[in-house]
């Protein structure tokens, strides 16, 4: 548990840009190996590629919106006082 903490802390600390890419390497990264593992398998194709960089883009665009939107309705919230 000490280690997800010390994670946890490390990651707020950081810029929102570089918390997005490191959870779009992480998706793509997992999306990457799901298709490595199953092209091993045979379940697709050995010809079957994605665009990786593509997928990359997206996902970290996907992200940078997402943790914008959170900030913004956070701030137009209220605070109670």
């Amino acid at each position: 548990m000490a280690i997800e903490e010390e994670l946890s802390k490390r990651m707020k600390s950081l810029p929102d840009i570089v918390v997005a890419l490191v959870w779009a390497g992480i998706f793509t990264g997992a999306g990457f190996l799901f298709v490595f593992f199953a092209k091993a398998l045979y379940t697709l194709p050995g010809s079957f590629d994605l665009p990786w960089l593509m997928i990359f883009a997206v996902v970290f665009f996907a992200i940078i919106v997402r943790k914008r939107i959170k900030i913004i309705r956070q701030d137009t919230k209220p605070a109670l006082s």
